[in-house]
């Protein structure tokens, strides 16, 4: 709920002894995929990846701006009829609780990943590209570009939480006209296509 950022429901989803709305019974296919290694890496990592891009506190609260100014000239109305919210301070008071959740929220949620999973840490990695107009990086399932949810115009350097021993995907992607050479920094592989598994902050360029 919205008054709860705290509320872990990772631990929910994976209970074996739960009760409604999730009886072991609606968590045991999740459970058994999360005993494959590479799974769990995948889906360890596309929460990452959505809370690095979809799920960011600016974006989030921009959509709530965006759909609050919508039905705004119809609250009135509300108001008048349902008195629910009773009045303009009380909507707005609401909507102030919203931010205040979509702040707190990635640092419980990355902390239940932690936790479910006995990961030491987050860390932090930074993507770069010798030249955006070159070329860009993709890491995980996301791709470092504009038009990305949560990524508008040239984004590099890049800076994205991710979580520590957890194996990462890079993937180096030249635009029209242009190969990829190597990278510099965390790797020096020739590769486009490279696996690093970080324990620390890491920063790595794709030239």
């Amino acid at each position: 709920t919205l008054d709860e950022p705290d509320y872990n429901s990772l631990a929910d989803a994976t209970a074996t002894n739960g009760t409604s709305p999730n009886p072991p019974w609606s968590t045991l296919i999740l459970r058994k995929l999360l005993q494959n290694n590479t799974f769990k890496n995948d889906f360890i990592n596309r929460f990452a990846d959505l809370m690095n891009t979809n799920f960011l506190p600016a974006r989030m609260i921009a959509k709530q701006n965006e759909m609050a100014a919508v039905i705004a000239p119809e609250m009135p109305d509300q108001y008048f009829r349902w008195k629910a919210p009773l009045n303009n301070g009380d909507w707005q008071y609401h909507l102030n609780e919203h931010v205040n959740f979509f702040n707190q929220r990635p640092a419980f949620q990355r902390t239940h990943i932690r936790s479910k999973f006995s990961i030491s840490s987050n860390i932090n990695a930074t993507l770069n590209t010798s030249n955006y107009d070159h070329g860009y990086v993709k890491i995980s399932t996301i791709e470092i570009k504009d038009g990305t949810p949560g990524i508008t115009g040239n984004p590099y350097p890049w800076t994205g939480i991710y979580f520590s021993g957890i194996p990462l995907k890079l993937k180096a992607i030249a635009k029209p006209g242009y190969v990829f050479s190597n990278w510099t920094g965390a790797s020096t592989s020739t590769d486009d296509e490279i696996t690093i598994t970080p324990t620390g902050n890491f920063s790595i360029t794709a030239v």
